[in-house]
């Protein structure tokens, strides 16, 4: 999964700096487009660094306890793990997909393919925040983009319904009616246990 968020990240980015941007931006000027160009690299490196850091870092597993004599008190809060047959610090929380115990234990995440935790959590959160900001820039430039030429997708949607036959009394409800059949067997088709 890891090898396919980074696959994704990165071809996203290629798709939009090699291909998608240079046709949006060709009425642009060139240190426009170069402003755009860098801040296309800027979000992109920092999703990828910080989700490589997210991957990367220890999410604070707890180490094996090695507990000699210790004092009165001093396992005070401490539980026992079960699956770990270990003894479980304050804070701590077992993840059945590691295997291990983890301070501070968010979730174990598909796409890091790491438990988030005390260790990792700041590089997941700032890979969040970067992947959220790369996103609304993508909308951004695509809504500049759909705006600049609104004129254009709106005469295409005259000359698509000028095409089309005009809805009567008659059709209109035969239509209507047809959505609705179409819409009921596909709704149980897929609960159809049989499926």
């Amino acid at each position: 999964m890891v090898l396919f968020v980074s696959a994704i990240i990165n071809g996203i980015t290629c798709l939009g700096v090699i291909y998608i941007y240079p046709d949006f931006l060709r009425d642009a000027s060139e240190l426009s487009f170069c402003g755009h160009w860098l801040c296309c690299i800027w979000l992109w490196a920092n999703t990828l660094l910080n989700y490589g850091q997210a991957v990367c870092r220890d999410p604070g597993f707890v180490p094996p306890q090695r507990l000699g004599n210790v004092g009165p008190g001093a396992l005070e809060g401490y539980r026992f793990c079960a699956p770990c047959s270990d003894g479980k610090p304050p804070g701590s929380h077992h993840c059945t997909i590691c295997r291990r115990c983890v301070f501070d234990m968010d979730h174990h995440c598909p796409f890091i393919g790491n438990c988030v935790g005390r260790g990792n959590r700041r590089s997941f959160v700032v890979f969040l925040f970067w992947s959220t900001v790369s996103v609304a820039y993508v909308l951004l430039i695509t809504l500049c983009h759909c705006l600049d030429h609104m004129d254009d997708v709106l005469q295409n949607i005259r000359e698509i319904t000028a095409k089309l036959p005009p809805l009567s009394k008659r059709t209109l409800p035969y239509y209507v009616v047809r959505f609705l059949e179409h819409t009921y067997v596909g709704i149980h088709l897929h609960a159809a246990p049989w499926l």
